[in-house]
C-alpha cells in the first residue's frame, strides 16, 4: 500500500511541474524587445500619420484648386450658353416675321395668279368663238394676232407667278424647318443652363451629393466647345 501511494505521488508530481522560470538577464531582454518592438511599431504609425495628413493636405489643396478652376469654367460656360440662346431666340423672332411676310406673300400670289383665270378665259374663248368663222371670213387678222399675243402674255404672267408661288412655298418649308430646329436649339439650351447653374452653386457643404460611377467616361455623343 505504501509503495503504491508513493509512485501515485511520484506520478502526480511529473504532471504538476512548476511553470519554467527565466534570469534575470532573459527578463530585462524580453522586456526590452518587446519596447524595441513597440516603439518600432508606434514609430510606424507615426510616420503613417504624417504621410496620410500630408496626402490629405495635398489633396485637399488639388480638390480646391480644381473645384476653383471648375467654377471659372462653369460660370464662363453660363455666360456663354446665355449669350448663344440670346442670339438663337434673335435669330428664331427674324425666321418668325419672314415666315410671316412670306405668308403674305404667298398669298398675294394666289389672288394674283386666281385673277388672271378670268382674262385667260376671255381671251382663249373669243379665239374658239373666232374659229367659228366660214370661208373668207376665216381670216388672221389684227384681231386674232392680239388674241394670240394675249393669251401668250397671260401665259407668261401666270408660269411666273406660279414659279414664283412654288418657290415661296418651298421656302415657307425651309424656314418652318429651321424654325424647328431653332426652338428645339433654344429648349437643349435652357435645359444645359438649369444643369451647368445647379453645377456652378453646389457646394462641398451640400447634403444631397452622390459618387456616380462611370461619370467620369467620355460621351460618344458629345462635342468640343469648338464644334
Amino acid at each position: 500500500s505504501s509503495g503504491i501511494n508513493a509512485e501515485y505521488g511520484g506520478a502526480m508530481a511529473q504532471l504538476v511541474k512548476p511553470p519554467p522560470k527565466y534570469s534575470p538577464f532573459e527578463w530585462h531582454r524580453s522586456n526590452n524587445k518587446n519596447y524595441l518592438n513597440a516603439e518600432s511599431e508606434r514609430a510606424g504609425a507615426e510616420r503613417l500619420q504624417n504621410e496620410s495628413k500630408r496626402l490629405t493636405d495635398e489633396t485637399d489643396e488639388i480638390t480646391r484648386h480644381t473645384q476653383e478652376d471648375v467654377n471659372k469654367k462653369l460660370a464662363q460656360r453660363l455666360r456663354e450658353l446665355n449669350f448663344w440662346k440670346d442670339e438663337v431666340q434673335s435669330q428664331l423672332q427674324a425666321v418668325d416675321m419672314e415666315i410671316e411676310t412670306l405668308l403674305k406673300h404667298k398669298a398675294k400670289l394666289e389672288n394674283s395668279l386666281e385673277a388672271t383665270e378670268h382674262p385667260q378665259s376671255v381671251t382663249t374663248s373669243c379665239l374658239t368663238y373666232r374659229q367659228g368663222r366660214e370661208g373668207i371670213d376665216m381670216v388672221h387678222d389684227d384681231v386674232e394676232i392680239n388674241l394670240l399675243k394675249e393669251v401668250e402674255v397671260i401665259d407668261g404672267v401666270r408660269s411666273v407667278l406660279m414659279r414664283t408661288l412654288e418657290q415661296t412655298v418651298e421656302q415657307i418649308r425651309r424656314l418652318r424647318s429651321a424654325k424647328y430646329f431653332l426652338q428645339k436649339d433654344v429648349a437643349d439650351k435652357n435645359a444645359a443652363i438649369s444643369i451647368d447653374d445647379t453645377c456652378h452653386t453646389i457646394t462641398n457643404r451640400d447634403s444631397d451629393i452622390h459618387l456616380y460611377e462611370g461619370v467620369t467616361a467620355d460621351n460618344v455623343n458629345s462635342v468640343t466647345p469648338a464644334d
